[in-house]
């Protein structure tokens, strides 16, 4: 067998020495002081010497009131390069000014030093520069802070950084990390304690401390909060950096994508020589080999261009070059391009822009995945001389109206040849606007067209460009070809090119419309009435109040006018139900429904509404909706947001330029506001008008509006028809007040509704895609994302399960079984998380909804008002006691605890935690080991052991393989067990392998990890596996290892026992509680390395006590943990059979 090496040797030796406390020591090591600073350290059960000389020092702890360990390795950093801890040196070295050291302060140059040192490691790094960062700042408060802990605390600073900062203990009055962490999600994710981002960076960036701060520098304007700009430009430079680092990439490996032959079709004139070559260098760069460039130069000028052509053929064989005798204008050159091009596909790329390295990879990428559609369009931006991007446009999907204003599918654009040949090619009669022209003709007969959400080309902004306004005859041309494609379609009506758009005024007919106010309000209904007759230009209309027999009799006397009916609707307040007996009585081809809270501000707006329809497959019209200060409260709504539904630039000003004047354009939108919507009754009837059931009141305009899109029509907003909504607020309090009360009043079924009626209509925004979002959406830039059940759910229950994320760890894990057993059970499951991950793939795969909102880890009360409509809900892991408490409102509730030393914490340091877990329906611990804690602070759990899937004892290899799967943490104990392994004898040591798996939480411990491991040859450590993969790795394993510090209930553990494999694990972890030691499992007491190492040696040395143990311990499966176990008690609980 193959000897342990000298450095191991060596290693095993120190580890030895280090573990063994010397008396010499005694002056300068206490640990009792050490136990009582460091508390984790106490709960761990670890030896305090051994703790501090291995990795205590080097995470900056101190040994004693004697010596402070960062002031000591500031003063001899040379201890860094001998890797010895300060009260070894000290010792070995006969220091005697160890209290000199103690007492002096460093200086701030000595600090620098030794934060510079290469090999200082970086836990200690880490705790150096924050130690210093917080003692001289004035957002730390020591007394304070020591005033909040109700405790003599030895360091304030040094007790903040290690348990205050996340914990979430405010460090000074002025400072509420709880408000930090909720305003800025970003900082949350990211697990950075707030004090220390706001030192760092948030006080640079402008963010506040406190919500008082917020509240007066973060009011709502016209461009919305200061932040929300600052995140939106912060997305903008991101995508800005992306584009040009994909613009300068050079050609990699192939795409692992084939397809069509594409010809890039680009005319040339009298281009600056330099731009043409850097647009060609650019389709060399392309990842996607099946190219052809077509080159035509229209006669230039400039006689250097014969030249440069010549060579830039010559590069590659797949550039085409032809030079026209005389100038024929860009449609002649462009078609001598079409002629030469053998594609399947054309592109159109100018003479001066450049096209992405993957750009047209993506596009074929496009075409394979969507049947090979007739045209593709991508997303571009500007760039100047030196190629600096900016002015990003990001497109909606296919928007026919839209392109009626101006040719925003612009670049990149890819069209079937064939196509383009059977339309004629390029008409010079439109020169400068000939692809707007050949675009408008195009949408007329392509079958299917793909937008490529992505930034795929770059407009080159020079002076005689068409991007900087350089070619002002193309506004002629624009307008021109747009008249001819209205007559084409028989579209009466005038042409004009306004400051913002194209306008197309269509001429209507005097068709009969019927304007629907219901409303129980009799000063509304009036002033309403008012503003329509008054202000009204169009006069075949009839006024449908619905409201009750009072007001009518009221009104009535008041009122002469013919075209005014009354409708008694004298039931209780049902908007829907009100809406549909308004249509009931009314006789008009179109029906226009008007709130009460709406006036009139154009007096054409009937006709602007009108015109829409005269358009194919329009089904629903909506107006640009003001606040009374002008700003925008509607201007088309989205979705693919947070709440589901949000309005697009929603408080900007009316005039609004922003990005490329969406809100002054006609354009298709997802749903249109309920608060004036139009429609054509026959519409309205074959979809069954509103429901009055599912949507009595909220969301009624949405669910109307998605069974008009699922009919085939579209909806519209047009920004010519404007009114006030002045009944309606921003996002604010009283939206805030309302949303409160349905969580807290009553169950409303409407937002669980909508996830399983319209899932895929909500989840995304064609119209509206999250890269429009990234750009304009000021109502909320955080993340948010919403992945629609597939199929449609069924079930008589609701139940909502949040995990507080979907890893491949263990709690996911079993979020994920939870979701298939409650679902065979005939519930209706929706999984939320704040955080994306592995098991949320296999969530979507098995149909279901998952919700992922970073909010909903502090229960903002934008993500819980979607979340309130659910009959059960099961909160997963303790970090989700506040989504828990605020759920529990409306839901029976049932948190489940997985973890220990994290629920002490709450309930030493967190009133409000305690009272919060009082309040709902059950809690419970998957084991006794989580739920002392609680029974401390008056709590009653029920222990819930988990039950997992029967899996089959598998053959074992002649090789003995020892695994230890979890995430690389402290409170998982890999340290542990690789001392533990070093602790085996050498000649029954090199018979077996360690292997660990699991993915990084604690990235300074993992650096330890590394360092240890890769001494030993019979040691790895892997990364995280995938369900498949870590089952393959357990049945292969021959034993497994479970020495965690501090864990509730590990599945690995269950799976270990269902597989027979004997488990060595730590009495600190709960499913030792099931183990009879050394019959059904090994059980480590102590959980110290040397008795690791025995228990590990014994396992290796004897293959009948590996099979005696693994029966052992399958018998413990059988009996409590099986998945028809687990499906009682949970039954029990829920008082409903989970099968």
């Amino acid at each position: 067998m193959k000897l342990i090496s000298d450095k191991i040797r060596y290693i095993s030796s120190r580890i030895k020495r280090e573990n063994v406390f010397e008396k010499r020591y005694t002056s300068l090591f206490d640990s009792k002081y050490y136990y009582s600073a460091y508390p984790d350290v106490r709960r761990s059960g670890v030896d305090a010497w051994n703790h501090y000389s291995s990795v205590g020092w080097k995470e900056g702890r101190n040994p004693s009131s004697k010596i402070n360990t960062v002031a000591y390795i500031v003063e001899y950093p040379s201890i860094i390069d001998l890797d010895i801890n300060p009260v070894m040196h000290s010792v070995d070295v006969g220091n005697k000014h160890v209290e000199a050291v103690h007492s002096n302060y460093p200086s701030t140059e000595k600090i620098k030093n030794i934060l510079e040192k290469e090999n200082l490691p970086e836990s200690l790094r880490v705790f150096i520069s924050s130690y210093y960062l917080i003692k001289n700042s004035e957002n730390f408060d020591k007394n304070y802070y020591a005033g909040k802990m109700g405790a003599s605390i030895l360091d304030p600073v040094e007790h903040y950084i290690r348990y205050g900062g996340l914990g979430m203990i405010s460090p000074h009055a002025d400072f509420d990390p709880v408000f930090y962490y909720e305003a800025y999600p970003d900082v949350r994710r990211a697990a950075i304690d707030p004090l220390l981002h706001y030192l760092r960076h948030g006080q640079h960036e402008g963010r506040q401390r406190n919500s008082a701060e917020f509240a007066n520098e973060n009011g709502r304007t016209g461009n919305g909060s200061r932040f929300r700009a600052a995140q939106i430009e912060q997305k903008i430079h991101n995508t800005c950096a992306d584009i040009r680092e994909r613009l300068e990439r050079a050609p990699r490996s192939a795409p692992n994508v084939s397809g069509p032959l594409i010809s890039i079709l680009t005319p040339v004139y009298n281009v600056d020589a330099h731009l043409l070559r850097e647009m060609v260098q650019s389709v060399l760069r392309q990842n996607y080999t099946n190219w052809q460039l077509c080159l035509v130069d229209d006669a230039s000028t400039n006689t250097e261009l014969r030249d440069v052509l010549g060579e830039i053929a010559s590069l590659d064989s797949r550039i085409d070059v032809a030079f026209r005798p005389a100038n024929g204008g860009i449609s002649a050159a462009t078609n001598d391009c079409l002629t030469m091009a053998r594609g399947e596909y054309v592109a159109l790329v100018d003479n001066d822009d450049l096209i992405t390295s993957d750009a047209l990879a993506e596009m074929v990428k496009a075409i394979n995945e969507n049947n090979f559609p007739d045209w593709l369009y991508s997303d571009e931006c500007k760039i100047d001389v030196d190629n600096n991007v900016s002015d990003l446009f990001a497109k909606p999907d296919w928007s026919p109206l839209l392109l009626v204003n101006y040719m925003y599918t612009g670049h990149l654009t890819l069209y079937r040849r064939s196509l383009v040949n059977k339309l004629g090619g390029f008409r010079s009669e439109y020169d400068f606007s000939q692809d707007y022209d050949l675009a408008l003709r195009m949408s007329e007969c392509a079958k299917n067209i793909v937008h490529v959400e992505k930034y795929l080309y770059c407009w080159r902004m020079i002076p005689t460009s068409g991007s900087m306004g350089g070619k002002p005859t193309a506004r002629i041309s624009n307008i021109a070809a747009l008249k001819d494609a209205a007559d084409r379609q028989s579209l009466n009506g005038e042409v004009s090119a306004l400051p913002t758009a194209n306008r197309l005024k269509i001429t209507v007919s005097n068709d009969k419309v019927s304007i629907i106010i219901p409303s129980d309000n009799k000063e509304n209904i009036r002033q309403s009435i008012d503003s329509i007759i008054s202000l009204s230009t169009y006069k075949n209309y009839e006024i449908v109040v619905v409201t009750n027999s009072v007001i009518v009799d009221d009104l009535n006397v008041f009122y002469s006018n013919e075209n005014l009916i009354w409708k008694r609707y004298d039931k209780p307040f049902n908007f829907s139900d009100k809406c549909n007996a308004g249509t009931q009585a009314s006789s008009g081809k179109y029906v226009i429904f008007f709130n009460d809270d709406v006036r009139v501000i154009t007096p054409d707006w009937i006709e602007a509404i009108l015109e829409c329809f005269s358009f194919p497959n329009v089904g629903a019209v909506g107006p640009k909706l003001l606040y009374e200060d002008g700003s925008i409260q509607h201007a088309g709504m989205v979705t693919g947001v947070r709440r589901f539904v949000g309005t697009a630039f929603h408080t900007y000003p009316s005039d609004t330029g922003a990005h490329f004047n969406f809100a002054q354009c006609l354009r298709e939108v997802s749903l249109i506001c309920g608060a004036l919507l139009a429609i054509p009754r026959e519409i309205f009837d074959n979809v069954g008008g509103y429901d009055a059931i599912n949507t009595p009141i909220n969301h009624s305009d949405v669910d109307l509006c998605f069974k008009i899109r699922e009919a085939g029509f579209t909806c519209v907003y047009t920004p010519y028809a404007s009114l006030f909504h002045i009944g309606h607020v921003s996002i604010g309090a009283e939206e805030q007040l309302s949303s409160q009360k349905k969580i807290e009043k009553k169950k409303e079924k409407i937002d669980t509704y909508l996830i399983h009626r319209w899932g895929n209509y909500i989840a995304r925004d064609p119209y509206f895609p999250q890269s429009i979002r990234d750009l304009t959406f000021i109502d909320s830039q955080e993340p948010f994302d919403f992945y629609p059940p597939q199929p449609q759910a069924s079930g008589d229950r609701d139940v909502l399960i949040i995990s507080h994320d979907l890893s491949g760890s263990g709690a996911p894990k079993l979020v994920y079984d939870l979701a298939i057993m409650l679902r065979r059970s005939g519930c209706r499951v929706v999984v939320a998380s704040p955080a994306d991950g592995h098991y949320r793939h296999h969530l979507s795969n098995e149909g279901f909804a998952v919700i992922v909102d970073p909010l909903i880890a502090i229960a903002h009360e934008a993500s819980m008002v979607v979340l309130g409509g659910f009959d059960v809900v099961i909160a997963n892991t303790i970090v989700c006691w506040k989504a828990a408490s605020e759920l529990s409102k409306s839901a029976d509730v049932y948190l489940y605890a997985h973890e220990t030393e994290l629920v002490r914490h709450f309930v030493s340091h967190n009133e409000e935690f305690v009272k919060a877990l009082s309040g709902i329906k059950g809690v419970w611990c998957g084991s006794e080991q989580s739920a002392r804690y609680l029974r401390e602070a008056g709590i009653v759990p029920e222990i819930i052991e988990y039950g997992v899937d029967d899996l089959a004892i598998m053959p074992r290899s002649p090789r003995i393989s020892i695994c230890l799967f979890g995430s690389i943490e402290p409170r998982k104990a890999q340290d542990l067990a690789v001392l533990g392994f070093a602790e085996i004898a050498d000649d029954i040591r090199d018979k077996a392998k360690l292997d660990i798996y699991g993915r990084t939480l604690d990235k300074n411990y993992k650096s330890e990890i590394d360092r240890i491991v890769t001494s030993f040859d019979n040691v790895r450590l892997h990364g995280e596996l995938d369900y498949k993969g870590y089952l393959e790795e357990l049945e292969r394993c021959d034993i497994v290892l479970v020495c965690s510090r501090d864990d509730t209930l590990p599945l690995v553990s269950l799976d270990a026992l269902a597989l027979g494999k004997p488990l060595v694990c730590s009495r600190t972890t709960g499913t030792s509680t099931y183990l009879v030691h050394k019959e059904s499992g090994i059980v480590l007491e102590e959980n110290s390395p040397h008795e690791i190492g025995q228990a590990l040696q014994s396992l290796i040395d004897s293959s009948d006590l590996r099979e005696e143990i693994g029966r052992g311990g399958r018998l413990v499966f059988e009996k409590h943990f099986t998945r028809s176990a687990f499906s009682r008690r949970l039954s029990e609980q829920l008082q409903f059979s989970v099968n």
